[in-house]
Parts: structure tokens; C-alpha cells; sequence
């Protein structure tokens, strides 16, 4: 349950963090329906990712355990015992892991990573292995759809916006400084699932003096 927190404001000189503190996360974020590529091929990749075997991929000297180790008796990553948050490190190269297991983490795409999340989030136990037969796409003109739904409704993703893509992005470079100069490309990470920003409400303590 969430419980709430008084955060005092602090008095301070120009440049002091005051208005951070302030401002509200939920500016910042975007919502969106959840795409899918190829609705069959994608579930596919899924079921094979929840199928696989996790148990050894800890390195011989690693000292953090994870859920699906096998004398935690997890079997899949859809098991309650595997919380979001083992899933996300899971997914998360690092040493801790074998040469393996990273490549493996490296080879699953973005966008299905996040399927998985939707997945994981939305997944009830009495669905056991028919987790498929509740998510869906339209035909768009004779083909299957992009957007995945459930329940009738398409399903959502939240990203956050840090700042804005440049010509001199490593990675995601923009073509034309005009492009750049309109401040209308973002760059955004997506948010885990299960993320909800807490709403602020202000408070004013006011002092004898002020009376």
C-alpha cells in the first residue's frame, strides 16, 4: 500500500535545488500503447523465454542470489515468486553473470523485453501456460494489427523524458541540426510496468512570527 511522506522545502540561496524538488514527475512521462511486431513469431520468442532454464547463470564466484536458482524452487519468470524487479536485473548484463547468459540478454530485442514486462504484470495464476489466449491484435485491413490489447482495450507503456535527441547522440544520432533545432525529438526510457507517480499535495507550516 502506498503510504504517504512529508518532504520539507528547504530555505536556500538562488540555484539550490528548491524548484526540483517541486516539480511534478508526472510532467515528464507519456503514455502509450504497447506494439508488438508480429503478434505469433513475438509470443513465440516469449514462450521460449519463459521456458528457459535460468538456473546457472551465475558466475561460479558471484555472491547475489536470484529467484529462479534452483534451490529457490522458481521454475518460470512467471512464478509469484519472481518480482518485477528480479526480472529487470535478470535482463540486465553484468558480471554477476556467465559470457552466456549476457549474450543471451543482449540478443533479446528492446521492444520484446518490454512485452515481457506486460506480460509479468498483467499475468494471473489460474492462466498457468494459457497466458496467449488473453491478449490480441486487431486486423488492420486484412493483416494483424500492431497494437496489442487486452480485454478490449489496447494496453499500455509509460516512458520518461530526459531530454531531447541531438546530431551528436552515440547511439541515436539525428540527421539534420534542423531537426535538432525544433527540440521535438525526445529521448525517453521506458518505465518498469508496475511504475505509478505518487501525486504531491502541498503543505505550508507557518511559524508564530508570521502571525
Amino acid at each position: 500500500m502506498a503510504e504517504g511522506a512529508n518532504l520539507h522545502k528547504p530555505a536556500t540561496v538562488s540555484g539550490g535545488g528548491k524548484s526540483e524538488i517541486s516539480k511534478r514527475l508526472e510532467d515528464m512521462i507519456r503514455y502509450g500503447p504497447v506494439y508488438v511486431n508480429d503478434i505469433t513469431a513475438d509470443f513465440d520468442a516469449l514462450e521460449s523465454i519463459f521456458a528457459k532454464d535460468f538456473s546457472a547463470i551465475m558466475t561460479a564466484d558471484a555472491d547475489v542470489d536470484h529467484p529462479l536458482k534452483e534451490s529457490n524452487g522458481a521454475k518460470s519468470l512467471l512464478d509469484p515468486h519472481v518480482s518485477m524487479g528480479s526480472i529487470i536485473k535478470l535482463f540486465t548484463p553484468g558480471a554477476q553473470y556467465t559470457p552466456a547468459h549476457n549474450k543471451f540478454i543482449e540478443s533479446v530485442p528492446t521492444y520484446l523485453s518490454e512485452l515481457l514486462s506486460v506480460i509479468k504484470q498483467l499475468y494471473k495464476q489460474e492462466w498457468k501456460d494459457q497466458w496467449r489466449q488473453h491478449f490480441y491484435t486487431d486486423a488492420v485491413n486484412g493483416a494483424l494489427g500492431h497494437e496489442l490489447k487486452y480485454k478490449g482495450k489496447p494496453v499500455l507503456s509509460s516512458v520518461i523524458r530526459v531530454g531531447f535527441r541531438s546530431v551528436n547522440d552515440a547511439r541515436v544520432p539525428l540527421k539534420s541540426k534542423e531537426t535538432e533545432d525544433l527540440h521535438s525529438a525526445w529521448k525517453t526510457f521506458t518505465l518498469r510496468q508496475d511504475f505509478f507517480p505518487c501525486s504531491k499535495l502541498q503543505t505550508v507550516s507557518m511559524s508564530h512570527s508570521t502571525f
